[in-house]
């Protein structure tokens, strides 16, 4: 988006469409993060005994990924709609 030539602009955003089609970052956090709920909620004493006994905590990785998540989608959108053609 910051790139002042056109052209260059639009190999770059056509470059990231192109290989968003595998990027499963996203997917891997909400993977993460239902794992979570679930064995927390697995815990719980009124679930009965814990199917398996551990401890579950998000560090700050998780946090980073998520963030980096977020504004790769976020800044594809922006460079998207920045290029899109005018009607």
């Amino acid at each position: 988006m910051f790139v002042a030539d056109e052209a260059r602009r639009r190999r770059t955003l056509t470059f990231v469409e192109a290989i968003a089609k595998w990027s499963m970052a996203d997917v891997f956090v909400v993977a993460l993060f239902i794992t979570y709920l679930a064995a927390m909620a697995s815990q719980t004493p009124v679930a009965g005994p814990p199917v398996v006994a551990f401890k579950a905590e998000f560090g700050p990785g998780f946090y980073w990924f998520a963030a980096y998540c977020v504004f790769s989608l976020a800044s594809q959108q922006l460079t998207a709609r920045v290029l899109a053609p005018r009607a």
